[in-house]
Formats: C-alpha cells, structure tokens, sequence
C-alpha cells in the first residue's frame, strides 16, 4: 500500500494499523527502589479520498510499577484521544 508509514500494517484497502511503545525501561531510584513506566498503544489510520483526508484514532494504556525495597505496586490507565484529521498529500489523490 503506498504511503504506508514505517512500520504501521495494511489492515484493510484504506487502513493502516500501527502499535507504539513508549518507554524508558527499568529505572533504578536509590539504592533498593525502582521504576518502570511505559505506553503501548494502537494508532489506525483510514483514508478517506472523497473526502481528501486521513483521520487518525489512537488508544493506549499507561502502566507504571513501583518497587520499593520488597514491595511493588503499580497502576495501569486506559485511554483514548480524539480522532484528529489530516488533508491527504497530493501525490496520494491521484492514486
């Protein structure tokens, strides 16, 4: 499929599909704590060519571990953010 981003899949005739992760790992905070934080989430982009745009929708889910001495807590956050729209490139139109 022509411009297809690196990384994101065809999913369908006018879709593409990617997985983002965002994070920075293992963290060590002192001496016996440490910290992990990351973000996985799913972008879809669908081309619309009547319309001459992409809109895209992303959802992710934040996951944060804590370990403090033996202890480890954490907490993961679900969410969305609106679909946001982009006008298509000219070289896409023609296609």
């Amino acid at each position: 499929m022509a411009g297809v981003a690196e990384g994101a899949v065809a999913d369908g005739e006018n879709r593409t599909r990617q997985k983002l992760v965002d994070g920075d790992g293992i963290v060590r905070v002192g001496e016996q704590n440490a910290r992990y934080q990351a973000r996985v989430g799913n972008q879809f982009r669908v081309t619309d060519r009547q319309k001459g745009v992409i809109e895209t929708t992303f959802s992710y889910e934040d996951t944060t571990l804590e370990c403090r001495g033996g202890e480890l807590t954490g907490s993961v956050i679900s969410g969305y953010m609106l679909p946001s729209m982009e006008p298509l490139p000219d070289a896409a139109k023609s296609q």
